[in-house]
């Protein structure tokens, strides 16, 4: 609880603290109004007193802050950098706290920009130059006109520089530039006044005087006092430029040079002498044409060109020019089309140009052509050899024209290997060891090779030393290493590494060399690496391997095991595993075998005494063995434990054997939980344990302690007496019903429940589960329950004893107290109650409940009004209920009244309230309230009347019903209004613009709508509102009326308020009079006065014009101002006071004075030559006159609408039109003038200029033409026309070729045309060719092409273009040829006409094919299962076919194919072939391409053989050099074993890994990296037999000899040779067909290692793993036994044997039995070895035995001899007594176990005196006192001690043994 409340108060604080936080504290703006200032505004921040503002510039250190402080919520901050980016921060404090903190970043504006450059560097562009600022991201230039200030150019800059086009020639401006960034735009520079440069003139023509002249003209350019004219060189820009400045509009040039293009500039010249942008022309002098057409034809062998070009008209000779990369050049001049130029350089590309030459001209050809040269031969060859891989990288430089090389390399023995590559280095990968190279190389170009490199010569690495052996000698420290010889090998290296750092080496020039002295236990590798030079290469050998190292015994730790030592030793470098051994002093020998430094060495004697070695192995060589290491095993544990337990003592008794004359021992019981109990005994083999816990499961072990060892017995189990049951509980069910849990005993079979009352009723349950159910208890009873458990043979102790309490008794004494709506039932408590229930029933049958759990009444809280019930107790006890109580009797609260009405009395201000009868009910209470009184009232009926209501009130009503001391609740409350208020604050207002009053009030409460009444002019007015507001609507103008409103409720009205007056607008003016001055267009207004007028207003509107005038009194007004020409006014007078505008007066309409016509213009009627006039209208009602003046004339036309006509004016006059307009009263001003030409002359000075494709026609400009129209037409009567609406001139573009047309032109003005001017001819281009064909050549890479005669042709050029390359020739012909085609191209041709200097469009485009290109990237792959070889290339084309050629061994093979691939089958083995292959089409066949080199798979190799090693079961395989064959794989296939060998070039391969006793077949593959060959023949060779395993041995004493019996490897017909060794090396064998053999002659006492092996008469098999057996003694013939007489209850047995026939033999007695019969009490005897014969032994009466005799001595333990048996004497007779008295006595006794006949003897004198024999247990006597007798009990073994007889019968005691060895 406390922690909730915490945690609430924890958010109420947090709650409080949030709430607060000052507000405010964001910058909401940042603007910088100066490049040094920044303007501030925050939002002002609740309760802070000032405001720190932090300002700086982002990321600078050098600028200090800028820190200031303001009360305000805004700063203006200043000295601050332009153009920087600074970081706002406002803080916001109170006293010293900082309530909040804010942070924006802005720039600054910019700082101001200078002007560094401004000029006009045209009529319309001005360049600017300025400086940069920083921080500016843009600049704005800004350009105004200087007169008008307007603004004519805005443009953004983000660098220093920009130009402005699109300005007005002759121009002045004044120019500004304005630095930007995101904060705004800084400072405006300082303005640049400048003006545009002049614009150039327009029509610049010049027309030629003579071969060396011509002249310039173009037109006068308007204010212009000055031109400049630029002559220049257009081909020969070292030429002088010509420059002269004039101020005609024409000018003579002269000494123009032959055969030249000149450009004329002319540029108008400003007032400032600076020339403007010129206007240019070109001009050609008579020229030779240009060489249009060159082919070449390079002789590479001769190293000579022919170039060959067209003839061009009017060339006397031609020089042709070759230029090669260093612009050095050669030439041949010829009279001729061509000539040859000789001297040519190899690796060049040289361009080819021609020059035409005639008597004063040449012409330079503009089209050039390139041709390459031989490629030089490749220079500074070299090689490079990477002695790791054998790769030789031969690289060259570079040669030009090439499209590859050829490298070839020539080894020592004559093989060559050639390496095509289009790079400049060749990686010569296949390389082979121990040879040399000479390499060479040569480029390749389309016509010739280039000459062959000077050769290289490289010497490969020598080769690797193969079959590298290395021996080791187990018995010494060297390595032997031997391989075969490596070609190119000038001497060898032998390094040996090993694990421990150790580095061994030896060098020789021989394939052999001796390592010495190195370390035992090491795994070495061996490399062994054959130098050349500054080459080697060296190879990984077999690893080497030495015999591991001795290893060192640490410690043999017994830790008291009787039956295992741990062995311990240091660790042995090489050691694959160890073995341990343990050796007896009898020759027994146990080992263990460990690949770690220790193992445990098992099945060792107790307390026996051995000697223990370690010996390392690596499966090939042992290490020496150690030294011996002597150590005893733990002393042997008890055994043949027993243990008892008591049920009724709950003791356990417990006993054991094999007893120690020395030491201790310990029986313990131990639980699950660890916990023990134990005793103790040092003499005697049994111990008890007292009060040993109830229900618990025991292991008993008995331990032996030495005082150093502790050897435990083994583990037997022990239950012990049942425990009494736990956790015993009781629960209720009902009906009074005891259900009993617990928790069981372990072991207990069943269980007795018992419940005893306090009343003394019983209750029992008898169950063998863990829980009982007891029924028919007695109610409120305490019961005492108890629970006990049951096994077989005991019960255990009963449950602690657990009360249970029955089910309660039901309740009594009930009653019942009722408070109003609350009815309380008590009783008196029950015993034992969890809760009370009681009920309360209805006489309808409906019940109420209420329960308690924790006092002895409860509550009813939802009982019926108005109702009788009967009420009783149950009582609720761990959930059963008891009976019922008996009832009582409960009346409830009357019920609440229904249906309740008001009904309000409006006169007497009252209400009557009704309502229904309530059930239960004897008078009702009636309550009314409201915000300001209450008031109760009561009655016996069912209606009531209340008085005394305020007005306006609502009123709440409610009933309640009364039955003596209680009432029910009240009824639902009922509201009602009493009569509402008279509204109060009445005000009016009157609405103008509708004649509506507007009334107003404070509303009333209670009212739900309200009456305005007005009243005045002798009307009423009313409206209703239920709101504060009306309006009513049509009150007459000019009265005033008194206002008045009544509140209205659901049921009653209000009084009328106190009344208001309000006066409504002034009247409306009558005889509204207007009179119009026609001289000032003013208008005068006068009308009658209004009622309730204050003021005048007079309005005028025509159309969207508007005017007024304003009086006060006067009732006449002059409207002077503003009045608008021609428009027809309405007029209007409004009269106003100070509440409203009166409605207008009605209407009067004037016309003012016309306006002059507006938007005057003209055109010309063509047909009737007539001008006609017109303009916009005014008015319908008007007439116009309108005149035109021009030429010293004047011309008029009128008429009444917008449009008149003018005839007869004269052509190319300028006149100026001018309109008036009339009404019957006014005439208008003239319209402004109008200036118009009349209609145009004809054009004179036509003349027509024709360029290819396009011919102008220019005239002299006709006065006032819109327009130009020129007529072409040919001799058939077509035409074609042009116009210009600009310029005297046009062109046509329409015009049929080949023809020739006459041309005249008309000036068009307005639409008409003038008459045509006299006609000139000329001629147009020549047509475009048809019917064009192209017929390949596929010898020569030409292409002949031929086409018709084309109209107006002269000659024709052919041009033909792909994306490998173009082609071109000119012929006057109806054919020509084009060279240099490329292969595999689609060549798109066309032809052009020409006749002179123009030709005609291209003819349409034809598409053909070149001769297909030789194909590229060929190779190919094998297919090695099929001698199948597939060749693939890179496709040309979809539409070609193909043959492919393999040419090796003299025989060429080929295939054919439409795509990329195809197949040659059955291809020989073993040889190497050339690939090239062809395209073709349906007409040309491709060169070959370039050849390609593969291998076919290697020939099947033959002359296999093979023999095998025995000793490794490695078989050596050899076998003939197959043709085609890198490396060879044997494989080895026997059953399921297969092996591998592979060798590169050697025909020798050895075979190892082979598995014993296999027939495998051998096979040889040859592979050459592409394929294998197929497999040879293949030989079988048999493998040694397997090693025979499961070896057996079973010696026979009698006869010395073993039967050895062991498992075949494999089920191969051999034969096997067994084996016994001794440890002298003598060795006797047997030998055997079948699976055993027996061997004889062994001599006793000898230990032999035997073992056995198999051969096949060819290998013999490795031997068996040896099995260690010696021949031990046999166990005597015959054992004997003697007794002699017992001595203190003990009887000594002389055990004897025969003598067994070996040398040293040992021998061994053992005797078993037990004691007095009890086959429970065992006991089992050994003697010590002894070579005697004879051994005794003592016993203890009363025991059986067995005996018998074994045998050993060094060669091992016999079996136990014939068992023999016995017993021995019995024990003396317990429990003597003698009854009677000296003169006759009953001597009587116990039985002894195994006794036969029992004897009384009188030893009070000696010898004893034998009184009795019997069989029986008594015996009479006479004269002899008791003390005298003794009782002795004999059996075969022998005769007992004497027994006394005893004072009295006494509980025989327990007798315990001690057996010592």
């Amino acid at each position: 609880m406390d922690k909730q409340w915490i945690l609430c108060l924890s958010v109420i604080l947090l709650s409080l603290a949030q709430a607060q936080l000052p507000t405010g504290c964001v910058i909401t703006s940042i603007s910088s109004p100066s490049a040094s200032s920044l303007q501030v505004v925050w939002d002002p921040t609740t309760g802070a007193t000032q405001y720190l503002l932090d300002v700086r510039v982002v990321n600078s250190t050098s600028s200090a802050p800028v820190v200031l402080t303001s009360v305000l919520n805004n700063r203006k901050v200043q000295g601050l950098r332009p153009g920087r980016l600074y970081k706002v921060t406002i803080s916001a404090y109170r006293s010293f706290t900082v309530l909040c903190q804010s942070m924006k970043m802005s720039w600054t504006v910019p700082a101001r920009s200078k002007l560094t450059l401004s000029e006009a560097i045209s009529s319309t562009s001005i360049k600017f130059e300025w400086t940069a600022v920083t921080g500016a991201k843009e600049y704005y230039v800004v350009v105004l006109d200087y007169k008008t200030t307007v603004q004519i150019f805005n443009q953004s800059f983000t660098a220093t520089s920009g130009q402005v086009d699109g300005l007005t020639p002759s121009t002045t401006y004044k120019c500004y530039v304005y630095s930007s960034n995101s904060a705004g735009m800084g400072a405006r520079s300082g303005p640049k006044i400048i003006t545009t440069l002049v614009q150039p003139p327009t029509d610049v023509n010049i027309m030629p005087t003579s071969k060396s002249t011509a002249r310039v003209t173009w037109a006068a350019v308007n204010n212009v006092l000055m031109y400049q004219v630029t002559l220049s060189d257009n081909d020969d820009s070292s030429i002088t430029q010509i420059v002269q400045r004039i101020s005609a509009t024409t000018m003579e040039i002269t000494d123009l040079q032959p055969c030249s293009n000149y450009v004329v500039s002319v540029s108008s010249v400003n007032n400032f002498l600076k020339a403007g942008e010129p206007a240019n022309v070109s001009h050609t002098t008579s020229i030779i044409n240009k060489v249009s057409s060159i082919s070449v034809n390079y002789d590479c062998t001769a190293s000579t060109v022919t170039v060959t070009w067209g003839a061009v008209f009017g060339a006397n000779s031609y020089k042709a020019t070759v230029i090669d990369g260093t612009a050095a050049e050669l030439n041949c001049t010829s009279a001729s089309t061509s000539c040859t130029i000789s001297s040519l350089k190899c690796g060049e590309r040289y361009q080819v140009r021609v020059t035409a030459i005639s008597d004063d001209c040449q012409s330079v050809s503009n089209t050039s052509t390139f041709f390459d040269t031989v490629p030089c031969a490749p220079a500074n060859a070299s090689a490079f050899r990477e002695c790791a891989s054998n790769v030789v990288v031969f690289s060259w430089e570079a040669t030009h024209n090439t499209i590859h090389y050829l490298a070839k390399s020539v080894s020592s023995d004559g093989v060559e290997v050639q390496c095509r590559t289009t790079e400049t280095s060749c990686y010569f990968t296949d390389t082979r060891c121990g040879l040399s190279y000479n390499y060479t190389v040569y480029a390749i170009s389309t016509e010739c090779n280039s000459e062959v490199s000077p050769p290289t010569i490289v010497r490969a690495s020598p080769c690797r030393p193969e079959n590298v052996l290395t021996l080791s000698d187990c018995q010494s420290d060297n390595l032997t290493t031997s391989w075969d010889d490596a070609a190119g090998a000038e001497s060898y290296l032998v390094e040996v590494y090993g694990n421990n750092g150790d580095k061994y080496h030896c060098t020789n020039t021989s394939n052999s060399c001796v390592v010495a002295g190195v370390s035992c236990g090491e795994h070495l590798s061996v490399w062994v690496t054959a130098i050349a030079g500054e080459c080697a290469n060296r190879v990984l050998g077999q690893a080497a391997v030495t015999a591991p190292c001795s290893p060192n015994v640490s410690t043999i730790a017994v830790d008291c095991n009787p039956h295992s030592a741990i062995v311990n030793w240091t660790s042995s470098n090489g050691a694959v595993f160890y073995i341990a051994t343990a050796q007896h002093a009898n020759g027994m020998v146990h080992s263990c075998m460990s690949f770690q430094t220790n193992c445990i060495i098992d099945g060792l004697d107790c307390d026996q005494s051995y000697n223990g070695t370690v010996v390392a192995t690596n499966l090939k060589c042992n290490s020496t063995i150690t030294e011996h290491v002597g150590f005893t095993t733990g002393p042997c544990a008890p055994s043949h434990v027993q243990a008892v337990a008591n049920c009724t003592s709950n003791n356990v008794d417990i006993s054991w054997e094999h007893h120690q004359p020395t030491g201790s021992y310990t029986a313990v019981l131990q639980d699950y939980s660890s916990s023990q109990l134990n005793c103790t005994s040092d003499t005697l083999n049994t111990c008890e344990i007292l009060s040993v816990p109830c229900g618990k499961a025991y292991d008993v072990t008995v331990t032996y302690s030495d005082g150093v060892c502790s050897p435990a017995s083994t583990p037997i189990n022990l239950n012990s007496v049942l425990c009494a049951p736990e956790n015993v509980s009781a629960s209720l069910t009902c009906p009074n019903t005891a259900h009993v849990t617990w928790v069981g005993s372990a072991t207990a079979s069943s269980y007795n429940v018992t419940a005893v009352g306090e009343d003394g009723d019983i209750h029992y349950c008898l169950t063998n589960s863990t829980s009982c159910q007891i029924l028919n208890m007695h109610c409120g009873q305490n019961y005492t329950i108890t629970v006990t458990p049951y096994a077989d043979s005991c019960a255990g102790n009963p449950s602690i004893p657990q009360h249970f309490i029955a089910g309660p008794c039901s309740p009594s004494n009930v009653s019942v107290s009722t408070e109003c709506g609350r009815s309380t039932v008590s009783w008196f408590p029950v015993s034992g109650a969890d809760m009370y229930i009681a009920t309360a029933t209805a006489h309808d049958g409906h019940n109420h409940t209420c329960n308690s759990s924790s006092a002895n009444s409860c509550s009813f809280t939802d009982l019926h009004c108005g109702e009788h019930y009967s009420v009783s107790v149950v009582a609720v006890d761990r959930g059963c209920h008891t009976e019922p109580s008996p009832a009582v009797e409960l009346k409830t609260v009357p019920c609440v009244p229904t249906n309740v009405q008001v009904y309000p009395d409006c006169i007497r201000n009252t209400a009557v309230v009704s309502w229904s009868a309530s059930r239960g009910a004897v008078q009702y209470s009636v309550s009314a309230w409201s915000n300001h009184s209450n008031s109760i009232h009561q009655s016996s009926e069912l209606n009531c009347t209340l008085t005394s209501f305020t007005c306006g009130t609502n009123y709440s009503v409610a009933v309640k019903a009364i039955n003596g001391k209680c009432s029910s609740e009240p009824s639902q409350d009922l509201v009602f209004s009493s009569v509402p208020c008279p509204p109060q604050d009445v005000h009016a207002w009157v609405n103008c613009s509708s004649d509506a009053m507007g009334v107003s009030w404070n509303p009333s409460s209670g009212a739900l709508y309200y009456t305005a009444l007005a009243t005045g002019g002798g009307s009423h007015f009313t409206c209703t509102s239920s709101d504060d507001t009306c309006f009513i609507e049509d009150l007459p103008c000019g009265n005033t009326f008194s206002l008045q409103v009544m509140a209205h409720a659901e049921y009653c009205d209000s009084q009328l308020s106190l009344p208001v007056n309000v006066s409504s607008a002034p009247s409306q003016p009558q005889g509204l009079r207007v009179f119009l001055d026609c001289l000032t267009n003013t208008a005068t207004v006068s009308w009658d006065e209004a009622s309730l007028a204050e003021m005048y207003t007079v309005t005028a509107v025509g159309g969207d014009h508007t005017t007024n005038c304003t009086t006060s009194t006067s009732t006449t007004c002059m409207v002077d101002d503003d009045l608008a020409c021609g428009v027809l006014y309405t007029f209007s007078v409004t009269a106003t006071n100070s509440l409203c505008d009166s409605r207008p007066s009605s209407t009067i309409q004037l016309q003012t004075v016309p306006c002059p016509p507006q938007n005057v213009r003209s055109w010309l009627n063509c047909s009737f030559d007539t001008m006609v006039i017109s303009w916009d209208p005014n008015t319908d009602d008007l007439n116009y006159t309108a005149t035109a003046t021009g030429g010293g004339s004047l011309f008029t036309c009128t008429s009444s609408d917008d449009t008149c006509f003018i005839e007869d004016l004269p052509c190319g006059y300028t006149f100026s039109l001018q309109v008036m307009a009339h009404t019957e009263y006014c005439d208008s001003q003239l319209s402004l003038p109008v200036n118009t030409s009349s209609g145009p002359c004809s054009p004179s000075n036509v003349s027509v200029s024709t360029e290819c494709g396009r011919s102008t026609v220019s005239w002299f400009p006709v006065s006032g033409a819109d327009m130009y129209i020129a007529t072409a037409t040919v001799h058939d009567g077509h035409n074609h026309t042009c116009n210009s609406s600009s310029a005297n001139s046009c062109s046509f573009t329409d015009l049929h070729c080949g023809e020739t047309y006459s041309v005249s032109v008309v000036a068009v003005d307005r639409g008409c045309h003038s008459e045509p001017s006299p006609a000139v001819e000329f001629e147009t281009v020549p047509c475009v060719p048809t019917i064009v064909q192209v017929y390949p050549d596929s010898i020569s890479n030409t292409a002949v092409v031929s086409w018709s005669a084309s109209k107006g042709a002269v000659q024709y050029s052919v041009s033909a273009w792909s994306s490998r390359g173009n082609s071109t020739c000119q012929s006057s012909d109806l054919n020509c040829t084009l060279t240099h085609i490329t292969c595999g191209s689609k060549y798109t041709v066309d032809i052009k006409a020409i006749n002179g200097n123009c030709s005609s469009n291209p003819s349409q485009a034809l598409v053909f094919s070149s001769v297909p290109c030789p194909p590229q990237n060929v190779r190919s792959w094998l297919n090695c299962s099929s001698d199948t070889m597939v060749i693939s290339w890179d496709p040309n084309t979809d539409d070609l076919n193909y043959t492919a050629t393999a040419t090796g061994d003299g025989r060429v093979l080929s295939c054919t194919s439409c795509n990329n691939t195809c197949s040659i089958e059955d291809l020989p083995c073993g040889y190497t072939f050339s690939l090239q292959v062809m395209a073709h089409t349906e007409y040309c066949d491709s060169q070959l391409s370039l050849p390609v080199n593969t291998s076919s798979a290697p020939r099947q190799p033959q002359g296999i053989s093979g023999f095998l090693d025995c000793m490794t079961n490695t078989a050596t395989v050899s076998w003939d050099s197959a043709l085609g064959a890198e490396m060879y794989t044997v494989t080895a296939v026997g059953g399921d074993h297969t092996t591998n060998c592979t060798t590169s070039t050697s025909t020798t391969c050895m075979v190892d890994d082979l598995a014993c006793g296999v027939l495998y077949t051998f096979s040889i593959c040859a592979a050459n990296g592409l394929c294998d060959s197929r497999p040879s023949t293949t030989i079988q060779l048999q493998t040694a037999p397997c090693q025979p395993v499961n070896l057996s041995v079973e010696y026979n004493c009698a006869s010395l000899s073993a039967l050895l019996s062991w498992t075949p490897a494999t089920d191969d017909d051999v034969e096997y040779f067994g084996c016994a060794q001794d440890d002298s090396d003598n060795m006797v064998c047997c030998d055997s067909l079948d699976t055993n053999c027996t061997i004889e002659g062994l001599q006793c006492g000898i230990h032999y290692n035997f073992t056995v092996l198999a051969s096949d008469g060819t290998c013999n098999s490795s031997v068996s793993d040896t099995v260690r057996i010696g021949a031990g003694p046999c166990p005597p013939d015959s054992v004997q036994v003697r007794l002699m007489p017992q001595q203190l209850q003990r009887q000594v047995l002389r055990f004897s044997w025969t003598e067994v026939p070996c040398s040293d033999v040992q021998y061994l007695l053992t005797v078993t039995g037990s004691l007095l019969g009890d086959n429970q009490t065992l006991f089992d005897l050994s003697s010590h070895p002894t070579t005697s014969t004879a051994y005794e032994m003592p016993l203890p009466c009363g025991s059986s035995f067995l005996a018998s005799v074994g045998s050993s001595n060094c060669g091992g333990n016999s079996g136990p001899s014939r068992t023999i048996s016995g017993i021995t004497a019995p024990c003396p007779p317990t429990g003597v007594t003698y009854n009677g008295d000296i003169s006759s006595a009953t001597v009587s006794w116990n039985a002894s176990v195994h006794a036969v006949t029992y004897k009384v003897y009188d030893d009070s004198v000696p010898p004893k005196s034998l009184l009795c024999s019997t069989g029986s247990l008594t015996c009479s006597v006479t004269n002899i006192q008791s003390s005298h007798l003794a009782v002795t009990a004999s059996n075969e073994g022998g005769e007992s001690e004497g027994t006394h007889v005893t004072s009295g019968g006494r509980r025989r005691r327990r007798r315990s043994f001690s057996l010592n060895k």
